[in-house]
């Protein structure tokens, strides 16, 4: 049966992908979100009878940055999904951010997924996550505005979606100053040097993300650089994503996920 991408929405990812994925979390790590998500998407495809459908990992795509190895590094999407018939293609970038613990006490998270016990370690470095998320929606951008991929089976872009899953409330609870937040007047402004890069629930993201102060402002690194969207997102998490009868310790909080379409 031929199936169209154009039908893969975001309903489709919250009604049938998340529910898929939500048995088998927690994730060891982000790999596991990518390849659990991956997994998810061909048992629905199957399910459609999508014979002209084909899911790949780490598609490269060059650009004119060819001697910048930073850049070249960066040119990588997590997902692509795509029609073998005629080349249209969905580009899917995810994150996975865990809530920083106690790094002294070096704390970790110890659930069990319903068939074996699994340690996680915390990641701080909240700042950093916001802006990979937001960059991967500026790299969507760029590949919607005609990026071509090395794989020439993979032709025309219908949709991107940059996607993270978190159980850091900081993440949806806190957004820019620089942004009317009329929808969600609750939201904590930040004041921090990322505050350009907030994605508070029910806030629009910044057309302009740049570093407001820090060592990214004063001496970025080629993977920290500014960047500028074409647009403003509006940010709405999506709750109800729990699996508390899993848990063993740990008052965390439980995981949301955000999905930003481009």
């Amino acid at each position: 049966m031929i199936y169209n991408l154009k039908k893969f929405d975001p309903s489709i990812i919250k009604e049938k992908i998340m529910g898929k994925i939500q048995n088998k979390m927690p994730f060891y790590n982000e790999y596991h979100f990518q390849f659990e998500f991956a997994m998810a998407i061909k048992e629905y495809l199957n399910e459609q009878n999508a014979e002209n459908i084909e899911i790949v990992f780490e598609v490269y795509y060059p650009t004119s940055k060819a001697t910048n190895k930073e850049s070249n590094k960066r040119n990588y999407t997590d997902i692509v999904i795509y029609d073998k018939t005629n080349g249209e293609y969905i580009a899917l970038e995810l994150k996975y951010n865990l809530r920083d613990g106690d790094r002294n006490k070096r704390n970790r998270y110890y659930y069990n997924n319903g068939e074996y016990n699994i340690s996680i370690a915390m990641k701080g470095a909240t700042d950093n996550c916001r802006y990979d998320f937001l960059y991967d929606v500026y790299r969507l951008e760029q590949l919607r505005a005609g990026g071509k991929y090395e794989n020439t089976n993979i032709k025309s872009f219908v949709k991107g979606y940059s996607i993270i899953i978190s159980n850091d409330e900081v993440m949806w609870n806190i957004s820019s100053p620089h942004q009317k937040n009329q929808a969600n007047p609750l939201l904590k402004i930040s004041k921090n040097n990322d505050q350009n890069f907030c994605i508070g629930d029910r806030s629009l993201t910044m057309e302009k993300c740049f570093w407001t102060g820090g060592k990214n402002y004063k001496n970025p690194k080629t993977t920290r650089k500014d960047f500028i969207l074409k647009k403003s997102y509006e940010c709405n998490w999506n709750e109800g994503f729990y699996f508390e009868d899993k848990k063993l310790t740990d008052k965390s909080p439980n995981f949301r996920y955000l999905i930003i379409e481009v």
